[in-house]
């Protein structure tokens, strides 16, 4: 499964960059909810692990929404 988002999840890496989205030090808040998501992956905890992607991804759409 891993395998198959690869290359968006690439793609969005790039984008992020390309615009200018992605910091010099990583934010505390985005690096903690990625540590964390792997972790409940890791534990088998589907809850935790959705609840840390789903706050990274908020972060994301709400850099996206103000830009140009």
């Amino acid at each position: 499964m891993l395998t198959a988002i690869k290359e968006p999840i690439a793609e969005v890496l790039t984008g992020r960059q390309d615009a200018g989205l992605t910091p010099a030090h990583p934010v505390h808040e985005a690096l903690h909810n990625h540590v964390e998501a792997a972790g409940a992956i890791v534990r088998g905890d589907p809850d935790a692990a959705e609840h840390h992607v789903r706050a990274y991804v908020e972060t994301i759409l709400a850099e996206v929404r103000v830009l140009p």
